[in-house]
């Protein structure tokens, strides 16, 4: 994989090595993305590269030792197969529009332990939340779930945590519902909007969900994170907790949607979801401290 990167930022026209690197950031483990660096010759590539906020944000830190594998086309493993899967926890993330969780994946699981997670990022091309599946693993959403548990058994793992940004939070929180995930965290989640696919023509083969108000709203360990000073994400965060009677947690100091941006960029991240993904209560200090420094 690090071969074909370099191949295709070398090949890159200028206008467009931006995109190019944006796809790598996806794909590279942290080990493979510091030795893209080393091995850049083009003084305008090295100048790219050493601009990259994924480079910035990792300046001094010891790569992980994550490894990747491909499940599916869209579904990717970052693991480290020495440690095993018991003395771990599963993360099953589900990302945004832009096929990531808020930032590039490479920086994503540099925030995490090898020795403590097995992180699955799922991504929908088509945009559809997920409704429909995804192109070979799972025709629909239920297949999709199957797809995951045949693969990733709960039984195998000690806990297993559901994570989704965006246009991913929701569709996390549908698979922590179905499959009793031990905790769900929803990012900034957006509606669905069925109803309105259904009226257009493009509706989910099934347009049940189970976010419905006639749950019983007993799921404390399903958490809505949003942006403090964002009224959308802080208005439908508030409403599908309610539903379900999960907690809320705002970020402060931030207006933007990409919540996790903001906390990548600030160097708050890694504690944040070492705390969100175990601790039993959420009481983010060290994100307060740090949104009034900046």
């Amino acid at each position: 994989m690090l071969d074909l990167a370099l191949e295709r930022l070398t090949a890159a026209e200028p206008r467009r090595r931006g995109m190019v690197f944006n796809q790598i950031e996806d794909m590279l483990t942290p080990a493979e993305y510091v030795e893209l660096g080393r091995r850049l010759d083009d003084p305008e590539l090295v100048a790219a590269y050493a601009k990259r906020s994924a480079v910035t944000c990792m300046a001094g830190q010891e790569p992980r030792s994550f490894q990747r594998r491909r499940v599916a086309a869209d579904v990717l493993l970052f693991s480290d197969p020495a440690v095993p899967r018991a003395e771990k926890t599963l993360l099953v993330g589900f990302a945004g529009r832009l096929g990531r969780l808020m930032i590039p994946n490479v920086g994503f699981v540099q925030c995490l332990s090898p020795a403590s997670f097995d992180i699955l990022i799922l991504s929908d091309p088509a945009k559809r939340h997920f409704r429909g599946g995804l192109p070979g693993y799972g025709d629909d959403f239920l297949g999709l779930i199957a797809a995951v548990q045949r693969d990733f058994p709960p039984g195998d793992y000690r806990r297993t945590v559901a994570i989704g940004a965006s246009m991913g939070g929701l569709p996390a929180v549908w698979y922590g519902l179905m499959t009793g995930a031990n905790r769900t965290i929803c990012i900034g989640g957006r509606a669905a909007w069925d109803v309105t696919r259904m009226l257009q023509g493009d509706g989910p083969v099934h347009a049940y969900d189970p976010i419905c108000a006639c749950c019983t709203p007993d799921h404390p360990e399903i958490v809505f994170v949003y942006a403090h000073d964002h009224q959308v994400d802080r208005i439908q965060a508030g409403h599908f907790a309610r539903i379900l009677g999960g907690q809320t947690l705002p970020i402060p100091g931030v207006r933007d949607h990409s919540t996790l941006g903001h906390l990548w960029v600030t160097g708050s991240l890694p504690a944040f979801l070492s705390q969100i993904t175990q601790a039993r209560s959420f009481r983010p200090r060290w994100v307060v401290q740090k949104a009034a420094q900046d």
